[in-house]
């Protein structure tokens, strides 16, 4: 029962830390709205998402195991509730470029290595299948959130419904995040060492029903 929970908290976080992905359809009733700004401009904003998203997970790797995970991962809930507020008022492509590029690709790449170190730590001798599963979800996100953004968010000149659904997905990510961040817990040694206890008990079972 744990192990599916910790996947599901997990799995939970990296589908709407992934959205940041979704650059090139959340960005498109943006640019239908501020006509006047070229494709160079709006692309920008994903490289420099994706520069702090780098940054993040840097980060991330320097205080893991220095403060408890939870932090890290309230932390990030934050980051993407202020980066979306942020961009959300956006009328310069600076403005949306701290909001959109820093915050929240710095958010982004904070939490995933929150997720995936933490993980990673409960399951020692499946660590391939875990990060792959944890990776399509990550990379699913924007799939998914990008077929939600289309649907609720109306796109053309004048049109700024972008502003609210950025908004929104400020309030849904710091709730969200926020919430999931209490279920993250780092394995200790009596941890580790009870579950290669469990896994040599049901060898044992195994060979036990073969020989049989």
């Amino acid at each position: 029962g744990n192990i599916i929970n910790r996947y599901s908290i997990a799995l939970i976080v990296l589908l709407l830390a992934g959205l940041v992905y979704a650059w090139s359809v959340i960005s498109s009733p943006v640019a239908a709205y501020f006509t006047e700004w070229t494709k160079a401009q709006l692309s920008l904003t994903f490289t420099i998402c994706m520069g702090f998203f780098c940054v993040g997970g840097f980060v991330g790797g320097l205080l893991n195991g220095k403060i408890n995970v939870k932090f890290s991962v309230w932390a990030s809930a934050l980051f993407f509730f202020l980066g979306f507020l942020i961009a959300s008022r956006a009328n310069s492509t600076s403005v949306l470029y701290l909001g959109y590029g820093v915050f929240c690709g710095f958010a982004s790449g904070l939490v995933y290595n929150a997720v995936m170190s933490t993980m990673l730590g409960w399951f020692p001798d499946k660590q391939g299948m875990v990060s792959g599963i944890l990776l399509f979800g990550f990379g699913f996100s924007s799939f998914l959130v990008g077929k939600v953004y289309q649907a609720v968010t109306p796109s053309g000149e004048g049109v700024d419904a972008w502003r609210n659904t950025f908004f929104m997905f400020g309030i849904l990510l710091l709730v969200v995040i926020a919430v999931c961040g209490f279920f993250f817990v780092k394995p200790t040694p009596e941890d580790l060492a009870g579950i290669r206890t469990d896994k040599a008990a049901g060898g044992k079972k195994k060979a036990e029903g073969i020989e049989a």
